[in-house]
């Protein structure tokens, strides 16, 4: 399954593009698994909605162990497709005229900006001298409770790639506290 090569930059497009890439994750990972899946979703009209079941449905079919390198994938892939939004390479210039720590911060503000897009409010903050970026309502980790560790590998790969790609530096987006343990909201810590 390939991505298709056209795609805007409007919330609806990204919203499906998430969905799309979710499913090429999970298809290259595990061939067999979408046949169990009761329908594909068509990310029409609450395509987030539907990504965060698919999700959880990866979760609880594989368990947490072999579903975190299938979400983590789909997070890296959303990543390298988000860099094809013109808002990015805005974003880009302005962040790489920047040196040092007013870099990093920039550039995870620029991230956060990006995220309402696909369905994600994130605030940020700081914490222990490294930004802090929040997100209280996350799909996957609401239909989850009690898990043995933070779920949202997705979100830590697409911001890993996300900022790698504003800053040209590595980056590390580690997720320091989740909803589905039982969190106030799922938090990455922001490394570079």
């Amino acid at each position: 399954m390939g991505l298709d090569p056209i795609f805007t930059n409007t919330t609806a497009d990204l919203e499906l593009l998430a969905v799309q890439t979710a499913l090429q994750a999970i298809a290259e990972a595990e061939p067999g698994l979408l046949e169990r899946l009761n329908g594909l979703p068509d990310a029409e009209p609450h395509a987030m909605s539907q990504l965060a079941d698919l999700l959880a449905f990866v979760h609880r079919e594989l368990g947490d162990a072999r579903a975190r390198p299938i979400v983590a994938r789909h997070g890296r892939l959303l990543a390298m497709a988000l860099c094809a939004v013109p808002e990015l390479a805005a974003l880009r210039t302005r962040v790489r005229a920047l040196h040092g720590s007013v870099r990093l911060e920039l550039a995870v503000h620029a991230a956060a900006s990006l995220l309402p897009r696909l369905g994600l409010e994130a605030k940020v903050t700081e914490s222990r001298g490294a930004p802090l970026l929040s997100i209280e309502r996350c799909g996957l980790c609401a239909q989850v409770s009690n898990a043995p560790e933070p779920m949202c590998s997705n979100v830590e790969a697409l911001l890993s790639a996300l900022l790698f790609e504003l800053c040209e530096e590595p980056t590390i987006a580690a997720e320091v506290e989740c909803l589905a343990e039982g969190g106030a909201a799922c938090r990455f810590r922001i490394r570079g």
